[in-house]
C-alpha cells in the first residue's frame, strides 16, 4: 500500500465525511472522525484510526485529540452550515490544519464559504463518473469509489496535455467542476507509488501521474 504522509480530521459523518473518512484510512492515511452520533461513531470506530463522540465546536475536545495539529481538515456538515461556518473560523483561526475542505448543498453556500478561505469547497454531483470521463475525455479511468449517491472520487490517469501544466494553470475545478485531491507518482527508487494528498496549486503534473478527483 502506498504511504500517505499527510494526517485528517473529519468533522462531521455526513455520507460525504463517513466514506471520504474510510477510503482515506483504507489508503493509509492517519484518520480522525468526530461527531455527536454515537451509532455513526461507533460504526467508524473500526475503520478509522480514531473516532470520538462530540459535539465538533467542542475545543477542548478537539485539542485533546490533536485536530489542530493536523494537515487537512474535512467539513461534513452538509445540512447544518451554521455549525460549519463556525468550524471554519476555528480551525482558520486558532488551529495550524493546511488545508480545509466542506461540503456544501447549494451555490450560496458555497460562495460563503470561498469568501471564509475554505480551500475546497464540494458541491456534489450526480452521475459523477459518467461526466467527468466525457469532459476530460479520458477513456483510461482506472478506478472509482461511491463516497455516496451524490459523489464518487475516481481515480484517472494523468493525460499527456497536462503534464508540465500547475492545478493552476489547469484551472480543473473551474472547467470540469471536479476537485484534484490526491495525485499518485510512481519512481525508479520504489514499486510503491508516492499519494499526495491535497497537492497545492502549484503542483505540476508529471509523465504516469494519477489523478484522483472528487466530485
Amino acid at each position: 500500500m502506498a504511504e500517505i504522509k499527510d494526517s485528517f480530521a473529519v468533522l462531521g459523518l455526513s455520507k460525504f465525511g463517513f466514506r471520504t473518512a474510510v477510503s482515506l484510512f483504507n489508503l493509509g492515511a492517519k484518520v480522525v472522525a468526530v461527531d455527536r452520533n454515537e451509532n455513526l461513531v461507533q460504526k467508524i470506530s473500526t475503520s478509522v484510526t480514531k473516532a470520538v463522540c462530540a459535539d465538533v465546536l467542542d475545543r477542548e475536545i478537539l485539542e485533546y485529540i490533536g485536530v489542530p495539529y493536523v494537515n487537512v481538515a474535512i467539513i461534513g456538515l452538509r445540512h447544518a452550515f451554521d455549525v460549519a461556518v463556525l468550524l471554519v473560523n476555528y480551525l482558520k483561526r486558532h488551529t495550524k490544519v493546511e488545508r480545509i475542505v466542506a461540503q456544501v448543498d447549494t451555490d450560496e453556500k458555497l460562495e460563503a464559504l470561498r469568501i471564509l478561505g475554505v480551500d475546497t469547497v464540494v458541491f456534489p454531483e450526480k452521475d459523477i463518473t459518467d461526466r467527468v470521463v466525457k469532459q476530460l475525455t479520458m477513456p483510461n479511468l482506472v478506478e472509482h469509489i461511491s463516497i455516496s449517491p451524490e459523489a464518487t472520487i475516481i481515480e484517472v490517469s494523468c493525460p499527456d496535455k497536462f503534464v508540465g501544466r500547475s492545478l493552476t494553470e489547469l484551472e480543473i475545478r473551474t472547467r470540469y467542476n471536479v476537485y484534484v485531491i490526491g495525485i499518485k507518482r510512481y519512481s525508479t527508487q520504489s514499486t510503491e507509488p508516492e499519494v499526495m494528498i491535497a497537492p497545492g496549486p502549484e503542483t505540476r503534473f508529471q509523465p504516469g501521474d494519477t489523478m484522483l478527483l472528487l466530485g
